[in-house]
């Protein structure tokens, strides 16, 4: 009788109501659940395959040594990203105020948006930086750049201009809402 591990399953099988379903290893049925073609499979079982011989010939202190290497990579890699992330989403959404204040169209946002996010990056680098010099330059920095947003978004007053009067009126019809300036009224 052949053992569960020598059948491959494919999507054509049929899977009895509460029967076992034979499949090769649980890495070749992950990928199948996620869609994944047959090269990526056959990819994936060959570094699995040589990643576990290299892992034998070591000992069990080698072993854990590298696996806790990897472990410590991985999760810096993905703290990395997130930290990106967040870093990148904070620049959206000051592009996006500026964007929606000066009325700015999507190829200024997006240059306002990639030169922040830089400055971001760069400066909260500084911040955790060794020296003092580089921290107090990500810290002034960072602070700049928060107030530099909010002078730019107080600076424009768009309901009124500097004598007081209206800078825009609605004009509602039965399908629209639209606005208008003043001086197309008069």
């Amino acid at each position: 009788m052949a053992q569960p591990w020598q059948y491959r399953r494919r999507q054509s099988d049929h899977i009895p109501l509460g029967g076992v379903v034979p499949f090769k290893s649980s890495l070749e049925t992950a990928f199948i659940a996620t869609g994944f073609t047959g090269a990526a499979v056959q990819f994936a079982e060959k570094l699995r395959r040589g990643v576990g011989q290299s892992l034998a010939r070591l000992g069990l202190l080698g072993r854990v040594a590298v696996i806790l290497l990897a472990c410590l990579v991985a999760g810096g890699l993905i703290f990395w990203l997130c930290n990106e992330l967040v870093y990148f989403f904070i620049a959206r959404s000051y592009t996006q105020e500026l964007a929606d204040a000066y009325d700015l169209n999507r190829g200024v946002t997006r240059g306002i948006l990639w030169a922040s996010f830089a400055a971001i990056v760069v400066l909260a680098g500084f911040t955790f930086s060794f020296s003092k010099q580089k921290r107090r330059v990500g810290y002034v920095g960072l602070l700049s750049l928060v107030i530099g947003h909010s002078l730019l978004l107080g600076r424009i007053d768009a309901n009124f201009r500097k004598n007081g009067t209206a800078e825009k009126c609605y004009v509602m019809t039965r399908t629209t809402i639209s606005t208008a300036r003043l001086d197309c009224l008069r």
